[in-house]
């Protein structure tokens, strides 16, 4: 991606986590969180697991898979991209907790890569200014930056998806 130009853009950890690591590590505080989607109706497919943000296991498996993926890759932009409820719901309506679990997100990058930026669609207040861009994947349908006052400040990406018509008469083929 370097050679090409870009700027790649690495996952880092959301708290999810397979239902499997309350085996290994049984005084893990581990939630179920709702149904997403299940492989042939197999209930050993269904669900998404959630680590808590108040678990040290949680930053440390944060800065390994980060530090695993710069052993792998040998290098990144330093921005990493991560969404623990997209597709699912929070196991807690509050925005103390949703903050709470915005900024040990963020911890466990910072503390594998210290100049870490999030690439991210909310959470905007769990990250310090200059450390989160915030991701804008449905600015076309319903753009949150007019009504936000931008984002807050927090620097931001937003699409617009185009569609592009032509008539088949107007094309020539060889």
């Amino acid at each position: 991606m370097y050679e090409l130009g870009m700027t790649p853009v690495l996952p880092a950890f959301s708290g999810n986590v397979p239902a499997a690591l309350k085996r290994v590590f049984p005084s893990a505080k581990i939630s179920r969180l709702g149904n997403w989607f299940t492989v042939n109706s197999d209930t050993r497919w269904c669900c998404t697991y959630l680590l808590d943000a108040t678990d040290p296991l949680f930053i440390e498996i944060g800065k390994v898979f980060i530090e695993q993926q710069l052993k792998e890759y040998g290098r990144s932009s330093h921005i990493y991209n991560c969404d623990t409820f997209d597709e699912n719901t929070p196991p807690v309506d509050d925005p103390d907790y949703i903050s709470s679990l915005g900024a040990t997100i963020f911890k466990g990058m910072q503390s594998a890569d210290s100049d870490a930026v999030w690439l991210m669609q909310a959470l905007l207040h769990s990250v310090p200014l200059g450390k989160l861009i915030v991701l804008d994947l449905y600015a076309e349908v319903k753009p949150i930056w007019a009504t936000s006052k931008q984002f807050y400040g927090i620097p931001y990406i937003w699409k617009v998806t185009l569609l592009f018509f032509f008539c088949a008469s107007d094309v020539v083929f060889p």
